[in-house]
């Protein structure tokens, strides 16, 4: 974001194999006083590896966010492959069980979310230098 000339600060809390049941719990500490938007990617290892159901997910993702808007945080929800549509494309993953994401695939997730996270910015009074 500073490349793109905005004066912001970011900050990642996110924790590997977390899930939105843990997310939920640590929410306060995970996301600090005065964080302005929040973009929250979760929910892959409720059903991969808890057995979770999609409904039990959105339920907590809607907790999570609640919880996020009630303290005035502007909320970015991503969906499991955050919008790119390349979730089960070898160029974009590192071809693992879980599909995660190569660096090319999190350059395409950049890409996707950026202007969403521009326009957030924007909102919360962000201007580029």
């Amino acid at each position: 974001m500073k490349a793109r000339g905005y004066d912001v600060r970011v900050l990642n809390t996110g924790v590997n194999g977390d899930t939105t049941t843990r997310l939920l719990g640590r929410l306060n500490s995970a996301v600090p006083q005065g964080t302005q938007i929040a973009v929250v990617w979760i929910g892959v290892n409720d059903v991969r590896r808890e057995g979770k159901s999609a409904g039990f997910v959105l339920e907590m993702r809607r907790k999570i966010t609640a919880s996020l808007q009630a303290r005035g945080i502007q909320v970015l929800n991503l969906k499991r492959d955050a919008g790119t549509g390349v979730r089960n494309n070898p160029k974009f993953t590192t071809g693992d069980r879980d599909m995660h994401f190569n660096a090319a695939g999190y350059a395409r997730v950049v890409a996707v979310t950026l202007p969403q996270i521009e326009g957030m910015i924007r909102k919360a009074g962000g201007k580029r230098r």
